[in-house]
């Protein structure tokens, strides 16, 4: 392998992956949800088997696939700086309309794919109590603040 400043050895029978070239297209959002089609895709932000995990538990639970889409709308992948807010925006979406629904809520919580499962296990715990305080009493305020972000781009 020849680089910038200097060779690797290898050989024929190796297999290189190039993990810096893009390996996902900041393709347009489209449905998870038509007919008797999935389309498997990002709803969450960075956690990819969870989000296969929420599809399926979804596609399981609702009948109607308007619900079931505007439970879990797409979000693409990022190519921009500013896509960032989008994915947090997005995210946070999607755990709230997840969360209002008691039957998904209660699955997300005991998910291990989750990462932020098992929280009301911890809820005696201080530290707990104080960072999900914090979030309450912050997360309208982020969501706000990242419309108003978005806006100006």
């Amino acid at each position: 392998i020849v680089l910038d400043e200097g060779t690797i050895p290898t050989s024929p029978g190796r297999l290189h992956v190039h993990c810096t070239a893009k390996g996902l297209s900041p393709a347009g959002a489209v449905p998870a949800f038509d007919g008797d089609r999935i389309v498997l895709q990002q709803v969450r932000f960075g956690m990819a088997p969870y989000c296969a995990a929420l599809l399926a538990r979804v596609e399981a639970t609702v009948d109607d696939d308007d619900e079931k889409n505007r439970l879990c709308r797409p979000l693409p992948f990022p190519d921009r700086a500013d896509d960032w807010l989008r994915m947090m925006l997005g995210s946070m979406g999607t755990d709230y309309r997840i969360l209002q629904v008691p039957e998904l809520a209660a699955w997300a919580d005991g998910c291990r794919l989750n990462v932020s499962a098992g929280l009301a296990e911890m809820g005696d715990d201080p530290v707990v109590q104080r960072a999900l305080l914090r979030y309450a009493t912050h997360a309208s305020a982020a969501v706000e603040n990242l419309g108003r972000l978005l806006d100006d781009v």
